[in-house]
């Protein structure tokens, strides 16, 4: 067992009586500090091939802040693959932090890993691959169709911030007429919230 390991595991027996009510109660661990900086060291000595459990149980912990997936960002290109691996994780809150951080990466990697992350079986999953992906990358009529047929609101409420970086103000207004129809509150709150494009 090495050092991370090691730390993940007293993290977990701590938390098997930890008081959680407050929102980052896991950094509340005594040794929060050590478990950071040893998934850092280990963030940045991973090899492809090598087991990343201990990692991936670092990044569940530290969720509400982020810190070390936004260490990942910082790390980029160097740390791609590593993400890329995280974001294949069981566990969503690792998963929505890792294409998150993908979204940041311009290779055909982090594209295909996105891409792949729009079929994600959790719906704040796919958010956060939409995202991440529109916030570099031109998106398609195809990829903003698949966002309005999504079975989740909340996922559909994000057509019109896909469609912007179509960049094609046919698609855009396409997709802001279908939201101001959609049977939810909060989809049609999303559009309603826009202006409509001047009619040509």
């Amino acid at each position: 067992m090495n050092t991370l390991e090691r730390l993940v595991s007293q993290w977990r027996e701590w938390a098997a009586t930890a008081d959680r009510g407050e929102s980052g109660w896991q950094a509340d661990f005594p040794g929060w500090s050590d478990i950071a900086v040893a998934c850092r060291h280990a963030m940045q000595t991973w090899r492809r091939g090598c087991p990343t459990d201990a990692i991936e149980a670092c990044w569940a912990m530290s969720e509400e802040s982020e810190e070390l997936s936004e260490f990942a960002r910082t790390h980029l290109p160097h740390a791609e693959g590593l993400v890329a691996r995280l974001a294949e994780s069981a566990h969503e809150d690792v998963r929505w932090q890792a294409v998150d951080v993908l979204g940041d990466a311009t290779t055909a990697l982090a594209g295909d890993v996105l891409r792949r992350a729009f079929r994600d079986s959790a719906p704040y999953v796919r958010q956060r691959a939409y995202l991440a992906f529109a916030r570099h990358r031109r998106t398609t009529p195809e990829m903003v169709e698949r966002i309005l047929a999504d079975a989740a609101p909340y996922v559909r409420s994000l057509a019109l911030v896909v469609a912007d970086a179509t960049r094609d103000s046919g698609v855009i207004d396409a997709a802001r007429r279908r939201m101001l129809h959609d049977s939810v509150d909060v989809v049609r709150a999303a559009a309603a919230a826009r202006t409509p494009l001047p009619s040509s």
